[in-house]
């Protein structure tokens, strides 16, 4: 996460006297699969398309998909570290 969105962040929760708070920021990430060739993958305790999945193997057949990170990985983003949602599979 960069330092100005995080900043962004950190001024909407003390602007909301407590109304927000980072437990209830959502990130949705649009994926696009450009060159329209199926893969494989594995979902890490992400949301695809609104539903939970953990350690799960899917496959995309070319068509966009929404992950929604899960609280832990917000959480960690907002602390400056990488958390791996998705993994290339065979």
């Amino acid at each position: 996460m960069s330092k100005k969105m995080k900043e962004g962040i950190k001024d909407v929760e003390r602007r909301s006297l407590g109304v927000s708070k980072i437990d209830n920021i959502k990130f949705n990430i649009k994926i696009t699969n450009r060159n329209k060739k199926p893969f494989n993958y594995i979902a890490q305790s992400v949301f695809l398309d609104g539903a939970p999945y953990v350690g799960l193997k899917q496959n995309n057949s070319g068509k966009p998909f929404e992950v929604t990170l899960s609280d832990v990985s917000v959480a960690q983003a907002f602390d400056g570290r990488v958390t791996p949602i998705l993994f290339l599979a065979n």
